[in-house]
C-alpha cells in the first residue's frame, strides 16, 4: 500500500480490501489512519464497506465461538456414554462371569474308587471307571450304558455317568441323571442334589441352583452343607 501527503487532503480513491483490513485491525499510522478517515466522511460506500466487514468478522467470530463449544460439548457427551458403556460392559461381564466363577471356584470332579460302597465288580464294570477316572468321558458314557441297562438300579454308577455328561457339556442329560439318582437313592441323594446345585450354576438358573441348595442346608450335618450356605449367600448378593 502506497501513501502520499497529498492523499490526506485531496480526494482519494475509494478504500480497497487491504486498506479496509488494515484501518480495522488498527496497523495503519496515524497520518493513514486520518486519511482513511477523513475519505470515510464523504464516502458512504466505504463506510458502509467498513460496517458490511466488521459485522461480518464478527459473525464469523461468533460462529466460531458456537462451533467451538459445540465441540467441546460433543466430545463431553461422547467422553460421558463411552464411561457409561465402559461401566455397562463391566457391570454385564461381571454378572454374566459370576456364575462360571462360582461354579469353577466349588466345582470338583469326584474320583471313582469302586471300592468306595463296598460293591464287587465285574471287570468290564472297572473299564468303565477307570475311563471316567481319566477323564475320558464320552468312552465312560459309552461304557456306562451297557451296564445301567443290564442293571438300571445301579445309582452309584448313573451318579458318574451325570458327572460325566456334565464333564462333556452334556447338560441335558447330565440333568436326567442326577434327578433319577435323586429320586430312587436315599444313599446317593445329597451328592445327586450338589451336582443338579453346580448344574444349574453352571447355566446361570440362580433361583433353581438356591433351591437345590437349600435342601443340602437343610442336611444339617450334610457333607455339603456349609459350602451350599457359602454358594447361597453368594448366588444372593
Amino acid at each position: 500500500m502506497s501513501w502520499h501527503k497529498n492523499d490526506i487532503l485531496g480526494d482519494r480513491p475509494c478504500l480497497n480490501k487491504q486498506e479496509i483490513e488494515a484501518y480495522i485491525q488498527k496497523s495503519l499510522s496515524q497520518t493513514q489512519r486520518f486519511s482513511v478517515e477523513n475519505h470515510l466522511l464523504d464516502c458512504p460506500l466505504c463506510d458502509a464497506a467498513i460496517d458490511g466487514y466488521v459485522n461480518n468478522t464478527d459473525a464469523l467470530l461468533e460462529n466460531q465461538s458456537v462451533l467451538h463449544k459445540s465441540r467441546k460439548l460433543i466430545y463431553l457427551v461422547a467422553a460421558t456414554l463411552l464411561m457409561l458403556l465402559g461401566a455397562t460392559a463391566f457391570f454385564n461381564y461381571q454378572s454374566h462371569n459370576q456364575p462360571d466363577r462360582t461354579f469353577t471356584q466349588y466345582y470338583e470332579k469326584p474320583s471313582w474308587n469302586t471300592q468306595t460302597r463296598g460293591s464287587d465288580k465285574t471287570t468290564t464294570y472297572s473299564d468303565a471307571v477307570q475311563l471316567y477316572n481319566e477323564g475320558q468321558h464320552q468312552a465312560a458314557i459309552e461304557a456306562f450304558e451297557p451296564l445301567l441297562e443290564t442293571n438300571s438300579e445301579d445309582n452309584q454308577l448313573r451318579l458318574y455317568k451325570g458327572v460325566a455328561h456334565l464333564e462333556s457339556s452334556q447338560y441335558a442329560k447330565a440333568e436326567n441323571e442326577f434327578t433319577v439318582v435323586r429320586v430312587n437313592s436315599e444313599l446317593f441323594f445329597e451328592e445327586a442334589t450338589w451336582y443338579l446345585a453346580m448344574l444349574n450354576i453352571k447355566l446361570d438358573q440362580k433361583q433353581e441352583a438356591i433351591s437345590y441348595l437349600e435342601e443340602l442346608i437343610n442336611l444339617e450335618n450334610g457333607f455339603f452343607n456349609s459350602k451350599a450356605r457359602e454358594i447361597k449367600k453368594r448366588l444372593q448378593n
